[in-house]
């Protein structure tokens, strides 16, 4: 995985902000993926909450995932 070669190469990786529903079809790999950077010691927020993939979801964490990128969370 691409991760796993740039941290075996030494190098710095950016965070990364996620956010799923839980009743979203893509909620399992979210998980997973969530708890493969945790393992691997990369900074990362992952966000989950009631919801689904659709707007009304996403109209919720666009701002966080804005101020998280602006440090201004």
């Amino acid at each position: 995985m691409l991760i796993q070669k740039k941290l075996a190469a030494g190098e710095t990786l950016p965070g990364i902000f996620m956010a799923c529903g839980s009743e979203d079809f893509l909620v399992e790999p979210n998980r997973a993926f969530a708890a493969f950077l945790k393992e691997n010691n990369v900074d990362f927020v992952y966000k989950e909450s009631a919801g689904m993939h659709n707007w009304k979801f996403w109209n919720e964490y666009t701002e966080p995932a804005i101020r998280w990128m602006l440090n201004e969370a």
